[in-house]
């Protein structure tokens, strides 16, 4: 890794690190838990092309496992504007907004989740489909009690994924 950075940090690299780069390379410092080098990467991605709804995505999560929400969901709020299909970036901000009751945000995020256009072949992405829906029905139930939408969503949640296991708290 460390001859890797020195290479990069070097004078006469031509041409220069494309943003695409940058954002993998955050995403490997991401993994490393390098957290300065992560957010580095991530805004010289997002700097390099604005457009990237993956970089803001991923500068997000870093945001929203710091603790920083409100910075994650000016973030995750960018990268759905580039791309209304980042079902994790709904997922992620309704469940910020569902943590701070504000359940209308929440029901809007979980809903605009579960009509995004995703390949059903990859199965983390069809987990991703189940837990908007399982999300959505439990704001539903708990939050505005509307019984009949709640397992409306309950049954496509489990559509998704079959093996998921509903646990109700009487």
């Amino acid at each position: 890794m460390r001859a890797f950075q020195q290479a990069l940090s070097e004078k006469d690299i031509s041409p220069p690190l494309s943003a695409l780069t940058h954002y993998h390379l955050g995403r490997l410092h991401q993994e490393l838990e390098n957290l300065n080098d992560t957010v580095t990467n991530f805004n010289k991605a997002v700097e390099l092309n604005i457009n990237d709804s993956d970089a803001l995505y991923h500068i997000g999560l870093f945001e929203h496992e710091m603790g920083n929400a409100t910075k994650a969901v000016e973030l995750y709020s960018k990268a759905v504007m580039k791309d209304a299909n980042m079902i994790e970036a709904h997922v992620n901000l309704g469940n910020i907004y569902a943590d701070k009751e504000d359940f209308e945000n929440a029901v809007y995020h979980f809903k605009n989740a579960v009509k995004c256009k995703v390949d059903l072949s990859d199965k983390e992405v069809k987990g991703t489909l189940a837990m908007a829906h399982k999300n959505l029905a439990f704001v539903y139930l708990d939050q505005l009690g509307k019984l009949d939408l709640a397992l409306r969503h309950l049954r496509l949640s489990t559509e998704y994924e079959g093996n998921l296991h509903l646990e109700f708290t009487m």
